[in-house]
């Protein structure tokens, strides 16, 4: 989680309260190796629904940390 905060606010580290729900999002919805699945999907048996924006940035915190 931590790691997918300080990429959201990089260029806004006074304002990382406002990125915190799309830190959650993020984290909620990314592939665990761990549990072989995501925590949204764990919680509700469906994938989440991404909305553009988010798919966007699940995608490059995923290749960042790669």
């Amino acid at each position: 989680m931590k790691q997918i905060l300080c990429a959201l606010i990089k260029h806004s580290p006074d304002e990382w309260e406002k990125f915190l729900p799309t830190a959650v999002f993020i984290y909620n919805t990314s592939f665990h190796e761990t549990h072989k699945h995501t925590p949204f999907f764990i919680n509700y048996a469906k994938e989440a629904v991404l909305p553009g924006a988010y798919s966007m940035a699940l995608q490059n915190l995923t290749e960042s940390f790669e």
